[in-house]
């Protein structure tokens, strides 16, 4: 064991910078929050297979917490000169991924799925919540059948503006011919198998 905590435990192993709003894996590896998103996000492999790069372990993506207190030893000692710039980058992404405007029905926006496949999604209906609380969104996956329709709060990390992620040509997406299907209500296809069907542009 450690005596004490040595620079190389304030780095990324990512990007082999010092580490900006850390981020803790179940499997007990620290990586910038911005280095491991990306990581899951533009890989090919879906959850539950999705592996770290450090250990191979299996990640579960419900498990990657931030680490506040080391946030703040690393702003303490670092040492790094381009830091700011990379915190800069850092906040200016994480903007570009929350809706800032109030969302209304009819609005298109970027949903991610439950196997982690950012889509183009419709709000149906905005249900609104008691005082101090997220307003929940009704929202269909454009080129699907209404039985995939879900509820999502307002805040949810699965959400973000138009755009944002299914825009982008380096991330997974579903095969046009099985979206196409899933207009039928009257196809009786595997749900399960047909979500599987997927790949990057």
């Amino acid at each position: 064991m450690k005596a004490a905590m040595e620079y190389e435990d304030l780095c990324c192993p990512i990007c082999i910078s010092e580490l900006v709003n850390p981020h803790l894996t179940n499997c007990g590896h620290v990586f910038c929050h911005d280095c491991i998103s990306t990581y899951l996000l533009t890989s090919k492999v879906r959850p539950p297979q999705q592996k770290c790069p450090i250990c191979r372990g299996q990640i579960k993506r419900k498990k990657v917490v931030p680490l506040e207190n080391l946030a703040q030893t690393i702003e303490q000692l670092s040492t790094d000169e381009d830091k700011l710039v990379r915190v800069n980058s850092y906040e200016q992404w994480r903007d570009q991924t929350v809706i800032r405007n109030p969302i209304q029905p009819g609005d298109l926006i970027d949903v991610r799925d439950t196997l982690y496949v950012w889509c183009v999604g419709e709000v149906k209906e905005v249900i609104s919540s008691p005082v101090g609380r997220p307003k929940t969104l009704l929202i269909h996956y454009k080129g699907w059948n209404s039985i995939y329709d879900e509820f999502i709060s307002a805040d949810s990390y699965r959400i973000a503006p138009f755009g944002t992620y299914s825009s982008r040509a380096d991330l997974p997406k579903y095969l046009q011919n099985h979206r196409e299907e899933r207009r039928d209500p009257g196809l009786q296809l595997n749900p399960l198998l047909d979500l599987m069907q997927f790949m990057p542009r």
